[in-house]
């Protein structure tokens, strides 16, 4: 191989490698607009509860996750898990002095249907928020997962495997028979 093929060479690794990290950056820029989005529906659909009576305006849950959700769009870049752990902590803190947070959560419980599932549906929106940006999050999630079914393979070996399903065909077959007596 000549001098100028390992020169054109290195010129490629480094245009392929500046290509990539655009094409990255670009990718990470457009998760993050897919993020902010996820919480434009999210406040679209609290004012929708708004107005249409299922919440009031004066009501502590709408002023709350109005709050929330617009400090979460101005600082998606740093909504992290740590930095939420941070923030509910702090939250925490201040609902206790006000000691709210016992009202907040018969709020909740005792809320519209449709504001319990915009609860729920909020609680799913930040952790999917939190996991993609979250490196941590997401490494500690996976190792998780993968332990807890490597951990139930380790406990629960497959023994007696053959009279396990041996057995489960007599139910099945004892069942529909008891089934089709009665």
């Amino acid at each position: 191989m000549t001098n100028t093929q390992i020169g054109l060479l290195i010129i490629q690794g480094l245009l392929s490698v500046g290509v990539s990290l655009y094409v990255a950056y670009e990718w990470f820029k457009g998760k993050r607009e897919q993020q902010k989005y996820k919480l434009y529906a999210m406040r679209d659909a609290l004012l929708e509860l708004l107005a249409t009576g299922k919440l009031s305006e004066d009501d502590p849950l709408f002023t709350l996750f109005y709050n929330v959700i617009n400090k979460s769009t101005a600082e998606l870049i740093d909504l992290t898990f740590v930095s939420f752990v941070k923030a509910s902590m702090r939250a925490k803190l201040v609902l206790e002095r006000q000691e709210k947070a016992e009202q907040l959560r018969v709020q909740i419980e005792h809320a519209n249907p449709a504001v319990r599932r915009f609860v729920s549906t909020f609680a799913s929106t930040m952790m999917q928020i939190m996991t993609a940006n979250s490196l941590m999050l997401m490494f500690v999630l996976r190792v998780g997962v993968t332990g807890h079914a490597a951990m139930r393979k380790l406990i629960q070996p497959p023994r007696f495997a053959k009279q396990r399903n041996e057995v489960q065909t007599y139910r099945y077959f004892e069942n529909l028979h008891n089934c089709v007596a009665i």
